[in-house]
Formats: structure tokens, sequence, C-alpha cells
């Protein structure tokens, strides 16, 4: 999934997807709830669904795995259409890092 963009989005000079204003994006708070759920669980095992059981929007997944702060694991053995993500490196430092900032 590395170098997948979100169609329409421009894209900032580092390559990521950018907002409407041309900047890179940030860990929003979405990115951010969804990361830290992987934080603990066995093989940092990131969720299909939100802690009120709603199913994790695609689009915060795209933004985590094009930032480097999840990657694909697997697919689920109950829904196949559902890829499992993992927390990566990256992830985790960004999630630790002083300040909380990317």
């Amino acid at each position: 999934m590395a170098g997948s963009t979100i169609p329409g989005r421009p894209r900032s000079d580092r390559g990521w997807p950018s907002d409407v204003l041309g900047r890179p994006r940030k860990l929003n708070a979405a990115a951010r709830r969804y990361l830290n759920r992987g934080l603990g669980s066995t093989g940092n095992k990131l969720p299909l669904f939100d802690a009120d059981g709603q199913r994790i929007k695609t689009e915060t997944v795209r933004l985590c795995v094009e930032k480097g702060w999840a990657e694909p694991w697997f697919t689920g053995q109950r829904e196949p259409g559902w890829p499992v993500h993992r927390l990566t490196a990256e992830g985790f430092a960004v999630l630790t890092r002083p300040g909380g900032r990317n």
C-alpha cells in the first residue's frame, strides 16, 4: 500500500497527502485514538472497530498507512475484505514523542 494516494488530493513535497492548503497532514485526533489502541495490544494490532463498536473510518486507516504509522498485517478471517493493520515503529514514535507532536 506504500505510495498509494487519495484521488484528487494534492500531495505535499514529501509525497504525503496534503490538506486543502497544501500542508502535510498531521496526526489528527481520530488517527491518534486509532493508533493508541495498538499500544499494548498483542503484536501492536490495530482495531477494526472503535470503542463504541463503530468501524474505523477508511480515511483514518489510509492516512496512518500512508504516513507510515500503520502497516497491513493480514486479512481478517471472519471478514475477508477487512485487512488488519498493526502499529509500526514510526507510529509508536509519533505517539510517544515528547509533546505528542509529529
